[in-house]
């Protein structure tokens, strides 16, 4: 085929870098001569893209590289993939595709178009079906669901098929359209999921410690967005409310099966499952189900808003763990604004993962050199000004250990899709100074300010490791952009502020970090930290702390913001549960509100690593009950009281009523063998005391109902867990009176209260 040498993006080139080194030699026998004029190309660089033309100048980081790649070698082409480091064990590829190797963009209409429709237009005028069916193994397909009217971009699967009278691809053609303004690669999502867990290792069917309400959360529906739910696999030991919701279709809104022709297993983690089992464990009454955020071989942005659509028409609370890369860094991106326009709309309460990027995340102002400096070398020295790395704005240098990959994303605070700065990311091996990966697009006005580049382990570089440059390819003198790198593969030797990005720094969203259920307001290592600085805004984040580490069929622990998400989410149900009760719909801003203030923080305080603390289950839900009690609820169905110390609490016998009664006590400094004793108008109605010493001492669950035992005395039950008095039930109807808590020793009761249900 004729070569185009002109028009390449050059981002990287993670196949060709695993087989040759780059010599001006003939290449050896065994390699693919394709292959390595592809390699070749790369040294073109400097001249490559003074040279790109209209068309190729809308091709996002990565399209260009595909095209030509192609274009060298044929139908035999196949999109590499990697793994990347040991951080992150998710198979990626350089894009995404499916079974019949058709790549998944996003085509951008242009600014002046204000509806999709001229767009789809102009592309069933090429021959782009307009249809939901995937089957037709030659077709360029544009689905309905990967359209959104409130979105400026639309996805589409396209051939990589070329045309000899028109000597272009589809993909070309496509980006020659006056109605386009950019195309770009839809990536792989980043999950916030459990580092370094086994993807599906089913454990024994298991009462899940979380802290609950009984009867908790009846009438509420939540919604969970992850990669997918087991829905279309035979999952074994899948728990029983949830197989009972698959048989009833309640699971399956979009569980994505896996794309014809790929084996893509390794993409299915099963990671909502797991999600699914956290929000059940801590409101077993409500009903939960599942729609993809990143389903393999198929979901994008456009899907991921198209699915926040149809669950808030339905849900309740919504809780989700993903990011995309290409998710404005800097303003609130089109899934951002879909949470907002549902949580407004429906009052829908969003409850996001804060994501595990806190060694991920370097955010910095760009810092010239004052003259070109060397970039690397290509088949000449390529020189620019570049980003001052010499404090370290981000890691100076790294190895990549065989086997593996690094994935770098670059954004910089222009407005998302109408940078004008044209800043180009490269990946420089020390030794030779070698450029062996980039992404050099163009931004010329319509574009975003966004590179994205991948490179994979290869023998012939990274002897010394690997640097990553920066530079001004074409930019305002004037102008010294905000920038942040978000790095998979390696990470910081520290944990770095200002690394939750994404739609979860959005207003409408509760952003949690995590806090592990054995580490009392300890946040876990990873979880990412605030606060949110954008463009024009600067946000408090993350919002809350949610529990970590139980154990469900998936993970055993289910670690990471992941895990920390739907424990929130759960809170959420409890407190919406009241609604029918109050006869109201409470607002989704007045919910995430109570649930920011009802923390327990161990600052005293808001934290840049924590949020305002620790999302408590009783002390949330039974300052909400008192809430509602007294502004919305009828009748007294409900009762709650909540005191700091060791306050005593009232109820009065007009307000008593109710079958089931919760105690929950925080506590710290217990020492085995002390112990809490519950009183009654004085007397001593039950007591819990640990001598045993399988009790951490900071925060204990007590509990009373009458419709289900609490769990056998004795029990290990660490924080998170329930752990009973020990002593009579008190009989229905004999709540009313005056209660206190003591502490023998040295504990002392941080706060206490009771909640009284129907």
């Amino acid at each position: 085929m004729k070569r185009n040498f002109p028009i390449f993006a050059l981002a990287a080139l993670s196949l060709v870098l695993l087989i040759s080194c780059g010599s001006p030699t003939p290449p050896p026998p065994a390699f693919s001569s394709e292959i390595w004029i592809t390699h070749s190309v790369i040294k073109n660089i400097a001249e490559n893209k003074a040279l790109r033309n209209d068309t190729a100048k809308k091709m996002g980081p990565g399209i260009l590289e595909l095209v030509e790649q192609y274009k060298e070698n044929g139908a035999s082409f196949k999109i590499p993939t990697f793994v990347l480091g040991k951080e992150d064990l998710v198979q990626l590829s350089l894009a995404r595709k499916d079974g019949y190797q058709r790549v998944f963009v996003y085509i951008y209409r242009d600014s002046t178009i204000t509806s999709e429709k001229t767009l789809l237009n102009d592309l069933a005028a090429l021959g782009l079906l307009i249809i939901d069916s995937l089957n037709n193994p030659d077709a360029n397909i544009v689905r309905q669901m990967d359209i959104n009217p409130n979105v400026p971009f639309i996805q589409a699967r396209i051939k990589m098929k070329f045309s000899p009278s028109t000597g272009t691809t589809m993909i070309e053609r496509i980006a020659g359209l006056e109605s386009v303004s950019q195309i770009t690669l839809v990536t792989e999502p980043f999950r916030s999921a459990p580092s370094g867990a086994t993807a599906f290792a089913p454990q024994p069917p298991d009462t899940f410690p979380m802290p609950h309400v009984s009867n908790g959360g009846a009438g509420i529906v939540v919604g969970v967005m992850s990669d997918d739910c087991g829905s279309n696999d035979a999952v074994p030991n899948l728990p029983s409310f949830l197989q009972q919701a698959k048989n009833q279709n309640a699971i399956n809104v979009n569980d994505f099966p896996i794309p014809n022709g790929d084996n893509l297993a390794e993409h299915r983690t099963h990671e909502g499952l797991a999600m699914m089992e956290v929000v059940h464990s801590v409101a077993p009454w409500a009903s939960v189900t599942f729609a993809s955020a990143a389903g393999p071989g198929e979901a994008g942005i456009v899907t991921f808003t198209n699915n926040i659509d149809r669950l808030a028409s339905s849900c309740q609370v919504i809780t989700d763990d993903i990011l995309y890369p290409e998710e404005p860094m800097f303003e609130d991106g089109d899934i951002a604004k879909a949470m907002e326009r549902n949580s407004r709309d429906h009052q829908t309460v969003f409850v996001s993962a804060a994501g595990n990027w806190s060694k991920n995340v370097y955010s910095f102002r760009f810092k010239p050199t004052s003259t070109s400096m060397p970039v690397g070398r290509a088949f000449s020295w390529l020189t620019q000004k570049i980003h001052n790395n010499s404090n370290g704005d981000y890691r100076k240098n790294f190895e990549i250990l065989p086997g593996r990959g690094v994935d770098v994303v670059l954004q910089w605070d222009e407005r998302w899709g109408h940078s004008a700065n044209d800043y180009d990311l490269y990946l420089v091996d020390i030794a030779t100074s070698s450029i062996v990966a980039a992404s050099a697009s163009n931004q010329t006005g319509g574009q975003n300010p966004f590179e994205h580049l991948w490179y994979n382990y290869s023998p012939c570089w990274g002897e010394k490791g690997f640097k990553i440059v920066i530079s001004a390819y074409s930019v305002d003198t004037n102008y010294k952009p905000k920038m942040k790198l978000l790095i998979r593969g390696i990470t910081s030797s520290a944990e770095m502020a200002m690394s939750i990005v994404g739609h979860q720094a959005s207003d409408s969203v509760l952003a949690c970090s995590a806090m592990n259920y054995d580490a009392d307001l300890t946040t876990e290592v990873g979880s990412s930290q605030g606060p949110f600085v954008g463009s024009d805004v600067t946000r408090k984040k993350p919002d809350v702390s949610g529990l970590d580490g139980a154990p469900t069929t998936v993970f055993a622990p289910f670690t990471g913001t992941s895990a920390a998400a739907p424990y929130v989410a759960g809170i959420a149900a409890l407190m919406l549960s009241t609604q029918k009760t109050a006869g109201v719909v409470f607002k989704s801003a007045d919910v995430r509100d109570f649930i920011r203030k009802a923390c327990i923080s161990g600052s005293g305080g808001f934290s840049t690593i924590s949020g305002n603390g620790r999302s408590d289950v009783f002390r949330t839900v039974s300052g909400w009950l008192d809430y509602v009690d007294h502004h919305f609820a009828s009748g007294n169905k409900y009762t709650a009281r909540f005191a700091d110390g060791v306050a005593t609490i009232d109820i009065p016998s007009a307000g008593g009523s109710g079958n089931n009664m919760l105690v929950g006590v925080n506590i710290n400094n217990y020492t085995p063998g002390e112990v809490i004793t519950l009183r009654k108008n004085g007397a001593d109605i039950a007591q819990l005391i640990d001598a045993s010493g399988t009790f951490d001492g900071n925060s204990l669950r007590l509990i009373f109902d009458n419709n289900a035992p609490p769990p056998a005395a004795g029990t290990r039950k660490k924080r998170g867990y329930y752990k009973p008095f020990a002593g009579a039930l008190p009989p229905v109807g004999a709540f009313p009176g005056t209660w206190s808590v003591a502490a023998s020793g040295s504990a002392k009761i941080q706060n206490w209260g009771i909640l009284l249900t129907p």
